[in-house]
C-alpha cells in the first residue's frame, strides 16, 4: 500500500466515524435505552480491550516479552489498585524496562 492511499483510507475511516457519531450526538434528544441495554453496554470497553490485548499473549510460537511484560504488569496493577490510570503506567514502564533490558 502506498503511502497516498494509506493516508486515504485513514481520512475515509476517520470521517466515516465522525459521521456516525454526529448521527447520534446531533440529535436534540439522545434515545433511551432500555436498562438491561444500558447495563450490557458496561461490559463494551472490556470486551474491546480485551479483544485487543489478549492475541498478544496467545502467540507462544514467537513471543514478544516486552508486550508480555507490559500485560503482566498492568494486569497486576489494575488487580491490586483498582485504577486504570496505573495499571496504563505499570504497563508503559515494565514495557519500557524489559525494552531496555532485551536491547
Amino acid at each position: 500500500m502506498t503511502a497516498g492511499r494509506y493516508w486515504l483510507a485513514l481520512a475515509l475511516v476517520a470521517l466515516g466515524t465522525l459521521a456516525f457519531r454526529l448521527v447520534f450526538l446531533g440529535t436534540r434528544r439522545s434515545p433511551r435505552l432500555p436498562d438491561f441495554l444500558r447495563r450490557a453496554m458496561d461490559f463494551v470497553p472490556p470486551a474491546v480491550l480485551a479483544a485487543l490485548v489478549v492475541p498478544q499473549f496467545l502467540r507462544p510460537a514467537n513471543p514478544d516479552w516486552p508486550v508480555l511484560a507490559a500485560g503482566v504488569a498492568a494486569i497486576l496493577a489494575a488487580f491490586f489498585s483498582r485504577r486504570d490510570f496505573l495499571s496504563i503506567v505499570a504497563g508503559f514502564l515494565a514495557y519500557g524496562l524489559v525494552s531496555s533490558l532485551l536491547g
